[in-house]
């Protein structure tokens, strides 16, 4: 049974209509086969091309007018008319897509969403396949978008579906492997709050890098402003779906959206640019044996640090980090409170010159801001090298100063 959200009471409640007699004339249209569709379009994020629609329930009343699928679909349910529904659903979206014109022969995609309940029925691929058919559209276009939850009872029935709103509920990550899933979607929760809230953001990178680790593209769904978009493409999420790139089409609507920017192939295998990966691009650059590297964060403690820099100042990379600049270099706090004040101020960071006190070494220390997703200073990377042999060859000796 789909659970009833909050928005369901909300909506229901400021209808004038009971729910018996919405019952009644769900039933009716449904057996007179009056719910209609509309496509909204899937973007890829970073070309803003086409990559494919999903195919929407829509209930329009004579007396009620237009009634939110989140009241109908429950009720739908209930009446044990979901699968009907859905037949009739993907029977009319494939019969109207295969009318339109498109010049490559896998340039989009049609998405439906299917409840858990209708997962665990043995026939949903038969049903699905029969559905398809009479339109002549290729099965192999269709993608079909579940619940996480939908999964977690009965992984074998459900080895032929992907993930819809993966994150929403709680997930049995272990699970995954078993499962041939094509893609990963974001919820419209995280997506609505991800620019104001960091634990949202939070949340959506982490499920854009699940995806990038696993090499399946990620959908985020309710992408409704530039910024959320933007924030997605910078965080490397593959495509978008939402107002921003427009509300659901009609069947005679989406041949023009067709013609003016034909659908790119859908992504098979994104770029990935996951946390991992960017880990071990910086692990094969920290260890380089000529320069000291280590990041800084707003604690001022080292978070991480390579042998060239903790030989510095005579110890190891592990005994460094998780300890303050206060422990190990208590002549640079200053330096150091100085740098974060002007990375807050949005001002460059000044190279300088270090003399290790006892030492006639001199370093050249290079610190620039690292920001999170929106423009958020979380700490300092540092970047030193010995220059005590370039002022010896300048004819310039060490200075007798700690900073230059």
């Amino acid at each position: 049974m789909l659970s009833k959200s909050p928005q369901y009471a909300r909506e229901l409640g400021a209808m004038a209509a009971d729910t018996e007699t919405l019952k009644t004339k769900l039933a009716k249209a449904i057996l007179a086969d009056g719910i209609s569709v509309v496509f909204q379009p899937i973007i890829v994020l970073r070309s803003r091309t086409l990559s494919g629609f999903e195919a929407l329930a829509r209930w329009h009343d004579q007396d009620l007018g237009q009634i939110s699928p989140s009241i109908f679909i429950p009720l739908t349910e209930e009446q044990g008319l979901l699968g009907r529904l859905t037949s009739q659903l993907i029977r009319r979206a494939c019969m109207e897509a295969s009318l339109w014109k498109c010049f490559e022969p896998e340039c989009f995609t049609l998405s439906f969403n299917v409840s858990p309940s209708q997962l665990q029925n043995p026939d949903l691929p038969d049903l699905i396949a029969a559905s398809v058919a009479p339109s002549g559209f290729p099965l192999s276009r269709v993608r079909i978008e579940v619940t996480e939850t939908a999964l977690l009872d009965d992984v074998p029935t459900a080895q032929a579906t992907v993930l819809d709103d993966f994150g929403t509920g709680f997930a049995s990550l272990t699970r995954l492997q078993a499962l041939p899933f094509d893609n990963i979607k974001i919820d419209a929760s995280f997506v609505g709050s991800m620019v104001e809230r960091r634990e949202s953001r939070k949340i959506v990178a982490a499920l854009v890098g699940l995806g990038q680790s696993l090499g399946l593209p990620v959908v985020a769904e309710g992408v409704e402003t530039e910024a959320q978009a933007k924030l997605l493409e910078q965080l490397g999420c593959d495509l978008g779906q939402g107002w921003l790139f427009g509300a659901g089409l009609t069947g005679a609507e989406v041949p023009a959206v067709l013609a003016e920017a034909c659908a790119q192939a859908p992504v098979e295998k994104p770029l990935d640019i996951s946390h991992g990966q960017r880990v071990a691009h910086l692990e094969a650059i920290y260890a380089g044996p000529s320069v000291g590297l280590c990041f800084i964060d707003r604690d001022m403690r080292f978070v991480s640090v390579n042998e060239t820099y903790a030989r510095r100042i005579n110890m190891t990379a592990a005994e460094v980090v998780g300890r303050t600049v206060q422990e190990i270099r208590p002549e640079l706090v200053a330096h150091m409170e100085s740098d974060f004040a002007r990375a807050a101020a949005g001002e460059r960071i000044p190279e300088k010159i270090y003399r290790l006190p006892g030492t006639q070494r001199l370093d050249l220390v290079t610190v620039c801001a690292t920001y999170d997703e929106v423009g958020e200073v979380i700490g300092l990377s540092v970047t030193v090298i010995d220059i005590t042999q370039r002022k010896h060859v300048r004819g310039q000796p060490a200075g007798s100063s700690d900073a230059e």
